[in-house]
């Protein structure tokens, strides 16, 4: 083994006390929050968001759109509606293992919902999508994003582990809470 790899710090797994979702509160609150999944998974959303599924099946009121049914039938969230016109056009596909398929003209993304009021054709819900990877050494973690991006951040927990402060690579701080 080369002595760079030996002097190397040990990289692994987020540690099981960031394994948690996160709502920003400073800078000023606004809807986002941040998962670390146990398996390194980094994941963004907003706030839980309401939904409806017409009766008929055929449309999907969620995230300020009316989406059309492409694929699957009756009042469920399962299957693919799309949204907007060619070359504007947005397709969701929503699996019934909690996975999600996005996609429009310039993004992919491949996400979670977890619904929040029993049933599938109507009430709330969670979307996160899946922006990257993290790993954690000391007090460092490292997420590399889907888009290709490798950010080197610095971290600390406080008010038992319910406060999560993150110093970005330009000394930005961001303070988070557990929820």
């Amino acid at each position: 083994m080369s002595d760079m790899l030996k002097n190397f710090p040990s990289i692994k797994s987020v540690p099981a006390e960031l394994v948690h979702r996160w709502k920003l509160v400073s800078p000023p609150p606004q809807d986002i929050y941040i998962r670390f999944g146990g398996g390194g998974e980094y994941l963004v959303s907003q706030s839980q968001m309401s939904f409806a599924v017409a009766p008929d099946g055929q449309t999907l009121n969620w995230a300020n759109a009316v989406w059309n049914r492409h694929y699957g039938t009756g009042q469920t969230l399962i299957g693919v509606w799309r949204t907007g016109l060619a070359p504007n056009l947005e397709e969701m596909y929503f699996r019934d293992d909690g996975t999600t398929w996005y996609t429009d003209t310039t993004n992919v993304a491949v996400g979670i919902f977890s619904i929040l009021t029993p049933g599938f054709a109507s009430g709330d819900m969670i979307y996160e999508e899946r922006r990257g990877t993290a790993t954690a050494s000391g007090n460092q973690i490292v997420v590399n994003t889907i888009f290709g991006g490798r950010y080197e951040m610095l971290y600390s927990l406080s008010n038992g582990d319910q406060t999560l402060t993150i110093e970005s690579p330009i000394g930005n701080f961001f303070v988070y809470e557990r929820v």
